[in-house]
């Protein structure tokens, strides 16, 4: 079940590259490319102002936290998850800016981007404050958040009870572990952005977690969702709403990533990539 790779994807590099590596590092630059021009478009959709747009694809391009998704072939299913968020969010700006034919190819890429990785599972949050930005009617955003999650739920339905995932359902951390990954996530990955010298020696961590980890981390994850969650609801209030919109793009696709969910590899540069359209 291809949930988290658009296996076809390979399927056409090796029809045509065979096994030469190049073709699928090809393949993957040039998705990397295809998520810069639509990270300048959804920008620019947003803010309407070129140069912010510029700079944030520029920034989003480059950052060497995004290399690892890029760089590793196997990897592709981050930047495919973000191509089809992308093109979904815009699509859902044009509908609601009045292209009526925009609405289903919203849901659609959503759908694919689902199939791809759950990552954008919360993608109708999104959608709704989006509507709530735009003054849209609540009862028009209920039935598109009701055509949204019924998407998501028959997804759901077919990974844990058509083809469950059982690499995920044999992990059962306990809560200590769970919010020790957590702090550890929040603050590397928070560090890596600000910080992407420090990104450099970052190994993989499997489970089951080598070592005891520190009640520090626990205690600082609650501290800084808390605070992140404290910033979303004081900039929801403040006349800058599409900051507010970037911000929650990368809470809410990070959050799937930050160890709250189990997860056989719980910590990974590459899971910056897809929030990352918010961080840049």
């Amino acid at each position: 079940f291809p949930s988290h790779d658009m296996t076809l994807s390979y399927f056409l590099d090796s029809a045509i590259w065979g096994k030469n590596p190049f073709g699928f590092h090809l393949t993957n630059l040039l998705l990397h490319a295809v998520n810069v021009t639509l990270v300048y478009w959804f920008v620019f959709l947003l803010f309407n102002q070129y140069g912010l747009a510029f700079l944030t694809a520029l920034l989003f391009s480059i950052h060497p936290v995004q290399s690892e998704a890029v760089c590793a072939i196997g990897f592709r299913a981050d930047l495919l998850v973000t191509i089809f968020s992308l093109l979904s969010a815009l699509f859902w700006v044009s509908y609601r800016a009045g292209k009526k034919g925009a609405g289903l190819p919203a849901f659609l890429f959503y759908g694919l981007a689902l199939f791809v990785k759950e990552a954008v599972i919360l993608f109708p949050l999104w959608a709704m404050a989006y509507d709530r930005y735009k003054k849209v009617p609540w009862k028009t955003t209920v039935l598109s958040q009701l055509a949204f999650w019924g998407i998501a739920g028959g997804y759901l339905y077919l990974y844990f009870f058509v083809f469950p995932n059982q690499a995920i359902l044999a992990i059962y951390p306990s809560w200590n572990a769970k919010l020790s990954i957590c702090g550890q996530a929040w603050t590397k990955y928070i560090l890596f952005f600000i910080f992407p010298n420090l990104a450099g020696p970052f190994p993989a961590i499997y489970w089951p977690l080598p070592e005891k980890l520190s009640v520090f981390s626990e205690l600082w994850t609650l501290l800084l969702i808390f605070v992140l969650i404290g910033i979303l609801l004081f900039k929801r209030t403040t006349p800058n709403r599409p900051y507010y919109l970037m911000g929650l793009w990368a809470f809410l696709f990070f959050l799937p990533a930050s160890g709250i969910i189990d997860n056989p590899n719980p910590l990974a540069l590459r899971y910056l990539y897809f929030p990352g359209v918010g961080v840049c």
